[in-house]
């Protein structure tokens, strides 16, 4: 409960804002319940690396990719876990 709280909170702050997701490969179910709850409302354009659509292809290169999508972002949510 208190992370759905925390990500209610979230989305009033992030409404239509470009968000980038730094997560743990191991954390990759977590970024997508929150991916998938933000966009239920469209509030946001969000990118994270395992992401199958938009994330980094196979023989792309992660860091240039990462980079450029760092900023591009107004807002980086980390999710920081024992994974991490």
């Amino acid at each position: 409960m208190r992370l759905w709280n925390y990500i209610q909170d979230l989305q009033v702050m992030m409404i239509c804002m470009n968000t980038f997701f730094s997560h743990s490969s191991d954390d990759a179910h977590i970024v997508r319940e929150m991916v998938d709850i933000f966009s239920r409302n469209n509030t946001l354009s969000t990118f994270y690396s395992s992401d199958p659509k938009t994330g980094v292809l196979a023989g792309e290169g992660i860091m240039a990719r990462i980079n450029t999508e760092i900023s591009k972002c107004q807002y980086l949510v980390a999710i920081i876990s024992e994974s991490y």
